[in-house]
């Protein structure tokens, strides 16, 4: 449901210098704005906390102590999305999978175990109450690129087919796919293994989200860079 949020304010200004001040709140609160924007609201000693909203009504008194640099006024603003977030993102970047050097023969002491292997998998923490949609960048080279929630068994995996140079872009929130930071969808390219994008969340607490693709062996400089906010109610 949609999250109302309603401030009422306390205006001061310059004596006779009011109604330029009351210019510059409605410059920095517009009625007609296509997108929502970023708001964070503080409640005493508690930790601030952003919403994305628009202004939906405001309003402020007219009376002579606005000629004093006094006046009272409202704002409302409505959020599509109810939840609250952290205002810092998180994030974590993997690798696919790949294997440990081991040890090589003859042996010679000290023992050099190699390079450590990548396991491929993130473990992304939702400290917050509510589940938050994460955001994903998909960098190549890799082909059938697949991100898995272990806990929950939700998977979204893409039949394509990314170079180097490519970057494909999973937004959960706004269920969209995009291929190197421009508009062209393709969102076609999910495998009929893949969840609907926007039922892909991260429920409160840790969880457990493999990278995976179709190489043999996989190619160590292809990575999975996942940004999330802790979400509250």
């Amino acid at each position: 449901q949609v999250r109302t949020v309603t401030a009422t304010l306390v205006i001061r200004s310059e004596p006779n210098q009011m109604y330029g001040t009351i210019r510059q709140l409605a410059a920095a609160t517009p009625i007609d704005a296509s997108t929502e924007q970023p708001l964070v609201v503080q409640f005493d000693e508690e930790t601030p906390l952003l919403i994305f909203a628009r202004c939906t009504r405001r309003t402020v008194a007219v009376g002579t102590s606005n000629r004093k640099g006094f006046t009272r006024g409202a704002i409302e603003f409505e959020a599509s999305d109810p939840r609250k977030y952290a205002l810092v993102e998180s994030a974590f970047v993997t690798g696919l999978p790949q294997p440990e050097d081991g040890l090589e023969y003859p042996l010679v002491f000290p023992l050099d175990w190699g390079t450590p292997g990548s396991t491929g998998n993130v473990e992304a923490d939702n400290v917050g109450d509510a589940p938050t949609h994460p955001t994903f960048a998909i960098t190549g080279p890799c082909t059938t690129p697949s991100i898995t929630n272990i806990n929950t068994g939700a998977v979204l995996e893409y039949d394509i087919a990314l170079a180097s140079t490519d970057t494909l872009y999973v937004d959960t929130n706004q269920g969209t796919v995009t291929l190197n930071g421009t508009q062209a969808n393709r969102l076609y390219t999910a495998t009929t293994r893949s969840n609907p994008e926007a039922s892909f969340v991260l429920p409160p607490g840790k969880s457990a989200l493999a990278f995976r693709s179709d190489d043999s062996p996989p190619d160590p400089a292809a990575t999975l860079t996942v940004t999330w906010r802790s979400a509250y109610w």
